[in-house]
């Protein structure tokens, strides 16, 4: 099935997927994959609602993806996969032995006063989901952040930021 776009992205399903990314990308099929997520049909009724009727969605684990790329016809088919979190995305590319060419970084926050950094814009990450972009960016998968079709596209190695942070 061709994926044409898989983001990381707290919020996953919300306006500026499926008013930007979707039209955009002419998306019919939305795959997400976040394992708290599968245990809510509250929140899965409620993300599901809000997707246009000719647009189907799937709620999975990480260690299903490859089974439900897999198992969809490739004619036609225009894939958004979104992922909640950092973790989710390299259990997927780990344990499902799922190939991703790229992963756009959308947005990903954190309390304050917790102690992360700003990988860009709206994405940012503390020490154990640095290593996490680590290994997933050295294991051949491209990270950049686009929040929205027209805006630029920004690559991004994790490499770059370094931990731990100088105190003060």
């Amino acid at each position: 099935m061709p994926v044409v776009l898989t983001r990381i992205d707290q919020k996953l399903i919300h306006g500026q997927i499926l008013s930007g990314w979707v039209p955009f990308l002419d998306i019919n099929k939305i795959v997400v994959v976040d394992e708290d997520t599968t245990q809510s049909p509250m929140i899965m009724r409620i993300m599901a609602s809000a997707v246009p009727a000719n647009i189907t969605t799937s709620f999975i684990t990480p260690d299903r993806l490859k089974e439900v790329l897999g198992n969809c016809p490739d004619a036609g088919t225009r894939c958004l996969v979104l992922f909640k979190d950092i973790a989710g995305a390299k259990s997927a590319l780990k344990s499902a032995d799922v190939c991703i060419d790229s992963i756009n970084l959308g947005y990903y926050a954190h309390l304050p006063g917790t102690k992360c950094v700003k990988i860009h814009n709206f994405f940012s990450a503390i020490e154990e989901e640095l290593e996490q972009l680590n290994w997933i960016a050295s294991h051949g998968t491209e990270l950049y952040s686009q929040s929205v079709p027209n805006a630029p596209k920004v690559h991004i190695n994790p490499a770059k930021f370094v931990w731990p942070w100088p105190s003060g």
